[in-house]
């Protein structure tokens, strides 16, 4: 587990969640800015959590898994 957790770390998946997952505000910018519907914000939300988990599944499975 230790080392696929340690490999995916240099993907260029974990890459480009990363640099979505960081700057929130520029993802809402590119994304055409904030929404005034509620599931418009809501998809919003969950598009960048998606790029959130994806940055932070490895670390989060290798810290359950040692538990």
């Amino acid at each position: 587990m230790l080392i696929a957790v340690g490999l995916y770390q240099w993907t260029p998946l974990k890459t480009a969640c990363l640099s979505q997952c960081q700057a929130p505000l520029a993802f809402i910018q590119r994304q055409g800015g904030f929404r005034r519907e509620p599931l418009g914000s809501l998809g919003l939300g969950a598009r960048h959590g998606v790029f959130c988990v994806g940055c932070c599944w490895a670390l989060m499975a290798s810290c359950s898994s040692a538990a």
